[in-house]
């Protein structure tokens, strides 16, 4: 064996592509992951944060958040179905059930009069 094929140089010669380490790869994987959870529980927590919320003076820039979160929901989700990742319907759930949460009233109605 050559100097050249020693050190692993023979791999741009022959026009294969070096062989990496495979730990980056799920560093990554698992970036991508905690990412992905972030989004949907950001989303989430804000809705609920706008339910609580609502009528106070931080009514506004809870809503803001929760229309940055709604967004970033629904791009996850038409990534995940464009790209067939398996759990994209949870995205689809996440990003319903934040509208519902955000509309629905959860309060007791009390009848006029």
């Amino acid at each position: 064996m050559c100097g050249a094929e020693a050190d692993g140089s023979n791999a741009i010669v022959h026009g294969a592509a070096p062989r990496k380490d495979s730990a980056g790869f799920m560093d990554y994987v698992s970036s991508l992951q905690c990412g992905w959870v972030a989004i949907h529980v950001f989303g989430l927590v804000a809705a609920c944060l706008v339910r609580v919320y609502a009528g106070t003076v931080a009514e506004g820039p809870l809503q803001g958040a929760f229309l940055m979160g709604l967004a970033g929901v629904a791009v996850a989700t038409l990534a995940g179905e464009q790209f067939s990742w398996p759990l994209w319907t949870l995205s689809g759930a996440t990003l319903g059930m934040m509208v519902v949460v955000a509309i629905a009233d959860f309060r007791a109605q009390r009848e006029p009069g």
